[in-house]
């Protein structure tokens, strides 16, 4: 793991009764530079090309008005954010999915174990 490779763990690695499964997850992904968030400004800046954000109308330059929980939505691959922006001495929300590429993701399944076996 510390020269860069991937760790697999066996597909009974949390007992006999979970199985590895592959899923085609999208990466958390803002649209913009993350820094951002913990400028004094919070002016977006590094707004990526063809992102969620910019095809929901975020613009570099707007200015950041409210704050959101970014652990809970990592976690929720169906999660909106909502973004109160202010441009041009207007303010108006923006509401988008953070995600990006898809990607291959190990997760563990329940699957039926024989009675009495732990």
């Amino acid at each position: 793991m510390l020269n860069g490779a991937v760790v697999v763990p066996p597909s009974d690695a949390f007992g006999p009764c979970f199985t590895r499964t592959v899923a085609e997850l999208r990466r958390f992904d803002l649209g913009f530079d993350p820094a951002v968030l913990v400028s004094q400004d919070r002016i977006v800046r590094g707004l990526k090309q063809g992102s969620e954000a910019e095809r929901a109308g975020l613009r570099n330059g707007d200015r950041i008005m409210n704050r959101f929980p970014q652990d809970a939505m990592q976690a929720d691959q169906s999660a909106t954010l909502t973004l109160r922006i202010e441009r041009g001495g207007r303010e108006r929300e923006i509401t988008y999915l953070p995600r990006g590429v898809a990607v291959p993701a190990y997760q563990w399944a329940a699957r039926p174990c024989g009675a009495g076996k732990r």
